[in-house]
């Protein structure tokens, strides 16, 4: 197709609109509006991708891309998109806007790149697991400005997906910040998710996110499980707990026969021959296990609380479970809650109850794995309570509206003190870093 035809359709609004004000006006509009990545993708529709860099001068993807930005573009291709389509142009700028504009500054490195979540796909699109801004711009701006307080103190305990969004947001806002995080490397619980055999691409939010911290001068200490004489050196001005949560399955009558699905992922107790999973959150965690016990050529069956496997999922992300799961020839018993675990012999007997019958039922095997959240691992958060000027306290409506935290609550001159992400609830990763991104960019 002639470059000329539809570039000329594509462009007779602006041809108007520039017979009126000026091409002047309009294209310092465009600027500042940075809608130079809309305008590419839309003109990618109605022509070739081959033509649109040609006619742009700038390549879509490929060798100017940073390496996990490309590994997303190729891996976005392989879920048959032709060879024409703009897919993946498309859904690697709902991760990020601004990925065109950062290509022709030179600031490649800074690409978000998309990770394969799917998230995109879900009813709550354009959702973007990675970027908590993308359709949420009229109230949460991609862009963050510097803070009018710029140059507190902030310190961030732990270096999940929440510790690094605080971090990063907090240090865009031209704060000083320290990441003290317990384990030998940052990402939390996304570390084992990543374990996945379809997302593997979730690295991608972590070294990110790592990347962004070492340019903006953010000091991460690793292996300090930290306390409170170590916050407390550091003479803080806020505190921002993102410690994550434990495994919740102390409720389970019989837990002591009991292996979290953390466990199970993350190789620390062996996997039996015969296994059953019990799904209490409808979420990635057991859907994984079942995957890496079956991936073990182990006996593997599957019980839910919900009508359907991975239920709080997204549709994309629940089909692809399920595919995985009929695929491994796993058997589903859905609208089952756990009773009870006890020792039968050399194995175990686990106690369920039909939730639409009320009647029980019983399994044996050798193991039980069971998926149930966390409880918030607060400890620390909770004894800095005391010595800080908002007692700990979060505002929820000052949260929602992007205002700076009330004081007042606690010692006058103290720190303020707030926790994210499962500190405070169990949560999604997306979930975990919009409270980062709300709390941090009206510090």
């Amino acid at each position: 197709m002639n470059i000329r035809q539809p570039l000329l359709l594509a462009l007779l609004p602006l041809r108007a609109l520039c017979t009126v004000v000026g091409w002047t006006s309009v294209l310092a509009a465009l600027r500042w509006l940075d809608v130079v990545p809309f305008v590419v993708g839309a003109l990618s529709v109605v022509t070739s991708r081959r033509n649109v860099e040609e006619a742009v001068r700038v390549p879509l993807d490929g060798v100017t891309h940073p390496p996990h930005t490309r590994l997303a573009v190729e891996r976005h291709r392989r879920r048959h998109v032709p060879p024409s389509s703009t897919r993946p142009l498309r859904v690697v700028q709902i991760a990020d806007p601004h990925l065109v504009s950062k290509i022709v500054a030179g600031r490649e490195q800074e690409i978000r790149p998309c990770v394969g979540a799917t998230h995109c796909q879900s009813q709550y699109r354009p959702s973007c697991l990675h970027n908590p801004s993308t359709g949420r711009e009229s109230i949460l701006p991609h862009e963050i400005p510097r803070s009018p307080r710029a140059g507190r103190k902030v310190v961030v305990v732990g270096g999940g997906p929440a510790g690094l969004e605080a971090a990063r947001v907090s240090a865009l806002r031209g704060h000083r910040v320290v990441l003290l995080e317990a384990a030998r490397e940052l990402g939390g619980q996304l570390l084992m998710a990543c374990r996945a055999s379809w997302r593997r691409d979730l690295r991608g939010i972590i070294d990110w996110r790592r990347a962004e911290l070492d340019r903006l001068g953010v000091a991460v200490r690793l292996n300090i499980l930290a306390e409170r004489a170590d916050v407390l050196a550091e003479a803080p001005d806020v505190v921002i707990i993102a410690t994550g949560g434990t495994p919740d399955i102390e409720w389970i009558d019989g837990v002591e026969h009991v292996t979290s699905a953390w466990d199970a992922i993350s190789g620390a107790v062996p996997i039996g021959a015969d296994v059953i999973v019990y799904d209490g959150t409808g979420r990635h965690p057991a859907p994984q296990v079942v995957e890496t016990v079956a991936a073990q050529a182990r006996q593997v069956s599957y019980f839910s609380i919900d009508n359907q496997m991975a239920q709080e999922l997204t549709y994309a992300e629940r089909v692809i479970w399920k595919k995985r799961a009929y695929e491994l020839g796993v058997p589903m018993q859905l609208d089952h809650q756990i009773e009870k675990v006890e020792r039968s012999g050399n194995r175990l007997r686990v106690v369920f109850r039909n939730l639409a019958t009320g009647g029980r039922v019983e399994r044996v095997s050798d193991q039980l794995i069971v998926e149930h959240g966390t409880s918030p691992a607060d400890a620390l958060y909770q004894e800095l309570r005391q010595e800080a000027s908002n007692a700990g306290v979060t505002d929820i409506d000052a949260l929602l509206a992007l205002h700076e935290q009330p004081t007042g609550l606690g010692p006058q001159g103290g720190f303020e003190l707030h926790r994210v992400g499962d500190a405070v609830a169990s949560r999604n990763v997306q979930a975990a870093i919009l409270d980062s991104m709300r709390l941090c960019r009206a510090l």
